[in-house]
């Protein structure tokens, strides 16, 4: 089911999956809910809800999120979700929440600055997490210049990056009832610093060189 009313736009879906995907024998129910409403023209709000259901085990997933428009150029959003987990093996739960601080969209110059960071039980099996246990950061600059039409290079742009990820039991290690209060830890498990550049040249040719450097370091 999918409409608006307003402001406010809906989707649900209500599905069955082959029993043959059961760990119980039953028939496994998902539920997707989505609401969203907007807030003048281009910001909105938005609501959240998935579940499986497998016989007595359960995945629930309920979040929120928000997308601010400001100055014409600029974005923030945010999103928090909290999971609720049975699978037989005992319940459990973990949050997920990011940010983007800013986001700015202009002609020579933008950039954006965002933090994503995902708790060890989080789990949403009516979607896709691809790794928990992991506070990641991204901040890019990206500078454009323009020569005139039918010049060499009519324009150049590069994108300057940095990409740290921390463990999320070292950033917060409360979080961990196993490991109890601790002060936090602020190195890095990964990371990495790139640049690229790219080059519209006369005719429709474009040209682009990048580079990375990346650290990985698992104890």
């Amino acid at each position: 089911i999918t409409g608006k009313v307003g402001a406010t736009g809906i989707g649900y879906l209500l599905a069955a999956d082959d029993a043959t995907r059961s760990a119980t024998g039953d028939t496994p129910l998902y539920n997707l809910l989505r609401v969203r409403r907007d807030l003048g023209t281009s910001s909105t709000v938005g609501l959240v809800y998935t579940d499986r259901i497998d016989g007595s085990a359960y995945n629930r997933v309920a979040g929120g999120d928000v997308r601010l428009v400001w100055r014409k150029i600029w974005f923030s959003d945010a999103q928090v979700a909290a999971s609720w987990t049975d699978d037989g093996a005992g319940a459990h739960r973990g949050l997920l929440w990011g940010t983007t601080l800013y986001d700015r969209t202009g002609r020579s110059y933008g950039n954006h600055f965002e933090i994503v960071g995902v708790h060890p039980d989080f789990r949403t099996d009516a979607g896709f997490v691809n790794r928990t246990d992991i506070v990641e950061a991204r901040f890019f600059n990206r500078f454009s210049w323009y020569g005139a039409p039918g010049a060499l290079v009519e324009q150049a742009s590069t994108f300057v990056g940095v990409n740290p990820r921390w463990r999320y039991d070292d950033l917060f290690p409360d979080a961990d009832p196993t490991r109890g209060p601790g002060s936090p830890s602020w190195s890095t498990i990964e990371g990495s610093l790139s640049d690229s550049w790219t080059f519209a040249l006369r005719g429709g040719w474009e040209a682009g060189v990048a580079g990375a450097r990346h650290r990985h370091f698992e104890p």
